[in-house]
């Protein structure tokens, strides 16, 4: 199921078209669980490195880091529509230290 058409505002899927909304729903539910079943369920056994949380630590992020790392991205990059653009991202980033 693919196929978005980026003239309209909502997305049109071809395998769709000329279904009532509801049958539609449900055949986007059926697709769905058929990928649900493809895989098995992940168990606390596929990740022993999370065995033990009490030895896990936490990433250190400081204002510092956070603020390097929005100077470094690329102020020019397009974005997708509806996320705040980098230009003010990179500005209020200088505007950390008065936050905290």
């Amino acid at each position: 199921m693919s196929g978005l058409n980026e003239s309209h505002s909502n997305p049109i899927v071809s395998e769709l078209v000329g279904y009532p909304d509801e049958e539609q729903a449900e055949m986007i539910a059926d697709h769905y669980a058929t990928i649900s079943q493809l895989y098995k369920p992940l168990s606390s056994d596929d990740f022993p490195e999370y065995e033990n949380p009490t030895n896990f630590q936490p990433p250190k992020v400081t204002c510092k880091t956070v603020e390097k790392a929005i100077k470094s991205m690329n102020k020019k990059a397009a974005g997708v529509p509806g996320d705040v653009p980098m230009k003010l991202i990179s500005a209020l980033s200088n505007l950390n230290s008065i936050w905290l």
